[in-house]
């Protein structure tokens, strides 16, 4: 599913590398650093909620419901529409990897690396043409053909033609921005292939609505990058509360913090969905908002005396509550 013939994509860089060295006999530096900025889209820099909106992202959340192989893609960040990706592949021994990897995508909150190629076809072309040259030397070699004067140099100069591109080839495969692109769709690629085989576990209809993926996202403790700035443009208005806690799902499953921390994390995450801030006197008591957050995180707000709960929120300064309510 998503594929994209990726050969179109590497006969296409082909022909340009071929077409420069029939017209110059070399790949010219202004080339390489022409095709690297064009393959790039060497763009200035962008936040990433500057990229989400950009990005087709929000036109996602005006469906009713998601298919399921769409749905985790946009969860883990990639735009369904052309994702070229692989489910099963093989490794350079030959072993079957039961895994994802992607070749070419959008990401919602990356720089537009789509028309790079990857590096196995860099590497594909760079090995045909090491073959074709190890051909044409077993034909200048070759006891039973002699070729002549003119016929030889002309084999020749294919052979410098041909180390020429390939040099040109590992100019690219060495390029850092190259690189990083690379190692940024193998960090995709393992986000993806995680979430894949936890959708696959259970048991789902096709379609979902967009907040059903979501609290599946979270029950199993999945980052989803975009999250918080689709709780800010109000894209997910139903359910805010439990929501907007997941953007301090990382950071409250830290060693280093302690209770109180981790309380008013949750704690941040509740007032940021109900857009209350620390100068908003809370309409409720403090008993009863310690039981909604229980329903975000039941260990961290289990039940407790009244005490505590006064002492938790009289130490946070995250926000106040109106006057002459009592704690009961």
């Amino acid at each position: 599913m998503f594929m994209i013939l990726q050969s179109k994509l590497s006969k296409e860089l082909e022909d340009n590398i071929k077409a420069q060295i029939e017209e110059h006999g070399e790949l010219t530096e202004e080339f390489i650093e022409d095709f690297i900025s064009r393959a790039t889209g060497k763009s200035s820099k962008l936040s990433k909620e500057d990229r989400y909106e950009m990005s087709s992202l929000s036109e996602y959340f005006d469906l009713d419901n998601w298919k399921s192989h769409e749905a985790v893609l946009i969860l883990c960040g990639i735009d369904p529409d052309g994702a070229s990706i692989e489910y099963g592949y093989s490794n350079f021994l030959g072993a079957h990897i039961d895994g994802v990897r992607i070749k070419n995508v959008i990401f919602f909150g990356e720089e537009d690396s789509y028309d790079i190629p990857t590096k196995e076809d860099l590497f594909d072309l760079r090995d045909e043409y090491i073959r074709k040259i190890d051909g044409i030397r077993g034909e200048l070699n070759d006891d039973f053909l002699t070729p002549s004067a003119s016929e030889k140099r002309v084999k020749e100069n294919k052979i410098l033609k041909k180390e020429k591109l390939i040099k040109s080839l590992e100019h690219l495969m060495n390029d850092e921005h190259f690189n990083s692109v690379w190692d940024l769709r193998q960090k995709y690629s393992e986000h993806l292939s995680r979430m894949n085989k936890l959708w696959e576990s259970g048991k789902h209809e096709n379609k979902n609505s967009p907040d059903y993926y979501i609290k599946w996202a979270e029950s199993k403790k999945l980052n989803i990058s975009w999250l918080e700035w689709a709780i800010k443009k109000g894209y997910l208005s139903n359910s805010q509360d439990q929501k907007s806690l997941l953007q301090c799902a990382n950071e409250i499953s830290s060693k280093d913090l302690n209770m109180q921390k981790k309380r008013e994390l949750v704690l941040s995450g509740w007032l940021l969905g109900k857009q209350y801030d620390e100068k908003t006197q809370i309409p409720i008591t403090r008993k009863e908002l310690w039981g909604v957050l229980s329903k975000a995180n039941n260990k961290l707000f289990a039940a407790r005396s009244d005490e505590t709960i006064n002492d938790f929120f009289q130490d946070q300064k995250l926000c106040s509550f109106k006057q002459g309510r009592p704690i009961k």
